[in-house]
């Protein structure tokens, strides 16, 4: 004869915790990695806004020199260097001490302003 049982029994409930237990330890873990990769796309666009200020500030310079910015946490360190009619600009940003990122572009020389009479 045939004994049919209702609900679950011990075992059943020790691997069903289990399964439960792997899944929310997984979740966890993804969450973590994912908030680590959101600080550090925080930083890399930070980084970045200041890098196109200063370089955007130096364009506006007739004869630009070497220099350092602070902008809260971060500070930007750039030297430049003569080019085929125009400048390198080598730009590091990041925290005093440890820079996270660099950033190398060409400043050309802007074109002459015309007089108002034009």
């Amino acid at each position: 004869m045939v004994s049919l049982r209702a609900g679950f029994g011990v075992v059943e409930a020790l691997v069903a915790l289990t399964v439960l237990s792997a899944g929310i330890l997984a979740v966890t873990g993804v969450a973590a990695v994912a908030a680590r990769h959101l600080g550090e796309a925080e930083d890399e666009r930070r980084a970045a806004r200041l890098a196109v200020r200063v370089a955007d500030s130096l364009v506006l310079v007739p004869e630009p020199a070497p220099g350092i910015r602070a902008a809260g946490a971060l500070v930007a360190r750039w030297t430049l260097q003569p080019a085929d009619k125009s400048t390198r600009l080598r730009l590091e940003v990041g925290r005093t001490g440890a820079p996270l990122h660099v950033f190398e572009t060409l400043l050309a020389v802007p074109p002459p302003r015309l007089e108002e009479g034009w």
